[in-house]
């Protein structure tokens, strides 16, 4: 088999990681997963909706989604949520288990060229880690933290690090522990020189933050610069401002800010356990927090919310909490954020802070009680949206009762539900002093508007690919076959792959008599690492597999040989076809002889179909 699987890794390495992972357990690293009967549910990561559909089976080890119909294995699974290859998910799940890999026999291109930029990335984190631990120049830093309440506990939970003010001590050192050139100038950690002539550090003289991915590794870094090179700098004649407070990594292979949310590798358990996350704005504010015992808290970077950023976090619970400055800038965020979370599936709640805080200062001078009263007290963002678009409106001028309007309407026209709609439409023009009617009729203009600009450039909207249309018989047959009512040994010898009229079908039942172990029961792990370049099968296959078809185990065997005689019949009515057209040609050119012999051989298949069908010949 794994000559059939085309890639190094033994039989006996994948049935180790099989047996020794749970998809369950895997799965719930992703999204929330509660207990339904003998399986488990949740709403499905790969689309957005709003009524779980994504069933995961343990007693199969599969999971399948009934609404997009993404289906397969732990092993499938992991490649479309991480867009991993298959020899890197069983080297994931393989380091996981234990399992050692001897990753010498695996070809180039099986592993994914992320691999030396994760590397560099994880020996930069150390780099930095230990300089701030131990080298004398990270004693500002160490002071910094002091200051700023963070304890050594957080440093180290964090892997907080120090970048001495060197204009090549990180390049040194990767290029030291073996890295080359090249890769590490695609870590972006190191900047090509204006004269083309070497690289430096991009990080010099500041605090480090390391900044991992969902799955734990280092991707990315961000730095903040120490108050008191912040303040050298600016003293400097013709340096003025030419230290910004922090810096990011730039984007690379493995690091998209607007797609992944800073901590929330370290938030994850807490966002499932208390079915809720909140979004701040700043690094060190993520920092008091979690050290505050608040763990749910994760932070953008520098950017606003994206819709990258919402399809992650519906992986671990459909309740947000967004945490705002209560200056201008943080106004504008709110009402930017707003069309990305309605009809999304996730309720969006917004607080703004008091003047002048923000949740580190808000935490350290009021304590977690208080911060965690305050998100207690959030609103709906649709509510706090719209009642800081009115609250400016003055009811003196009409010019400035239409501009608001102009602001609200795209924030109404936004709204799914009729009623929903009709409700804000009430409060607002009962705010504004206007006619309820006038506005529903502003609104209708605009939204006539609004389709107009999509017919020209039209947005698609998401599609689900439809379970094609199979011969009952056949789809039946197959999927008794594969929820293990039935070993294949009972029908090979009844039925073949080319006795089914659908490949895909044939395909499957083919793979499956390739399978059968000696006693004659089909591994559905097996059929999937064999199928796993084939999506379309692997969500076919594990539909049908979770499917409850609310039958008997008695009725299962009855079921398989009514539909094997369904399947003989089709064929024998396909071949009497062919004899009456082969009739009515004879009878065409008048060939007495080879009309009777055709009639004989049709008289002949419609008994063997009377016969097959259990009627009297």
């Amino acid at each position: 088999m794994a000559g059939m699987m085309k890639t190094s890794f033994s039989d006996e390495i994948i049935q180790q990681v099989r047996e020794r992972t749970d998809i369950v357990e895997v799965i719930s690293r992703y999204l929330t997963l509660q207990k339904k009967g003998q399986n488990y549910t949740g709403l499905c990561p790969f689309h957005q909706e709003k009524t779980p559909s994504f069933t995961v089976s343990s007693s199969k080890q599969l999971y399948h989604c009934f609404g997009c119909h993404a289906g397969g294995d732990v092993f499938g699974f992991l490649m479309q949520a991480d867009s991993m290859n298959f020899p890197e998910v069983v080297r994931v799940l393989a380091e996981q288990a234990g399992i050692p890999l001897d990753l010498r026999s695996v070809r180039p291109g099986e592993i994914s060229d992320h691999a030396p930029l994760l590397k560099l990335h994880q020996q930069a984190a150390d780099y930095y880690h230990d300089l701030l631990l131990h080298h004398p120049e990270a004693n500002p830093a160490r002071q910094y933290l002091q200051k700023r309440g963070i304890s050594m506990q957080t440093v180290q939970d964090f892997r907080l690090g120090y970048a001495l003010p060197k204009w090549d001590g990180l390049l040194n050192d990767l290029v030291r522990q073996g890295g080359s050139t090249n890769q590490v100038e695609r870590t972006g950690l190191v900047v090509v020189r204006e004269n083309g002539k070497g690289h430096y550090d991009r990080f010099r003289d500041r605090l480090i933050i390391p900044i991992w991915d969902i799955r734990g590794r280092v991707i990315a870094f961000g730095a903040r610069v120490l108050p008191e090179t912040r303040a050298r700098s600016d003293q400097s004649p013709g340096r003025e401002g030419t230290q910004p407070k922090y810096i990011n990594s730039p984007e690379t292979p493995l690091f998209k800010k607007g797609q992944h949310l800073f901590a929330l590798d370290h938030a994850r358990a807490a966002v499932s356990r208390m079915d809720s996350l909140v979004v701040v704005e700043g690094y060190l504010d993520v920092l008091s927090a979690h050290q505050a015992g608040i763990s749910n808290v994760v932070a953008t970077m520098g950017t606003a919310m994206t819709s990258d950023h919402l399809h992650l976090i519906r992986r671990f619970t459909r309740k947000v909490i967004l945490i705002f400055d209560p200056d201008q800038a943080g106004l504008r965020a709110v009402l930017r954020t707003v069309e990305i979370f309605l009809d999304s599936g996730v309720e969006a709640r917004v607080v703004l802070l008091p003047e002048g805080e923000d949740p580190d200062s808000f935490i350290r001078s009021n304590g977690a009680q208080a911060f965690q009263t305050m998100l207690s007290d959030s609103v709906k963002l649709l509510d706090f949206s719209l009642e800081q678009l009115v609250i400016r409106a003055s009811r003196t001028t009409i010019d400035e009762k239409l501009k608001v309007v102009g602001d609200v309407l795209p924030v109404l026209a936004m709204i799914p539900g009729h009623i929903e709609r009709a409700y804000y439409i009430r409060w607002v023009a009962e705010r504004l002093e206007v006619q309820e009617k006038d506005l529903t009729l502003e609104l209708s203009r605009h939204l006539n508007r609004f389709r107009s600009r999509r017919g020209q450039s039209p947005v698609d909207a998401p599609v689900f690919s439809r379970q094609p249309a199979f011969p009952v018989e056949e789809e039946m047959l197959v999927k008794i076959l594969l929820q293990g009512h039935i070993k294949v040994a009972e029908i090979s010898s009844q039925v073949k792959p080319e006795d089914f009229s659908d490949q895909r079908l044939a395909r499957i039942f083919q793979v499956a008599i390739s399978l059968q172990g000696e006693t004659g029961e089909l591994s559905l792990q097996d059929l999937f690492l064999v199928l796993k370049a084939d999506s379309d099968l692997h969500s076919l296959v594990s539909g049908w597999v979770l499917q409850d078809m609310g039958c008997e185990q008695a009725e299962y065997s009855k079921a398989a040989q009514d539909c094997i005689r369904k399947i003989r019949v089709r064929q024998m009515n396909g071949e009497l076809y062919h004899l009456h057209e082969q009739i009515r040609q004879a009878e065409a050119r008048s060939d007495a002889q080879a009309v009777r012999s055709l009639q004989e051989g049709a008289q002949s298949v419609k008994r063997r179909i009377l016969q097959t069908q259990g009627e009297p010949v």
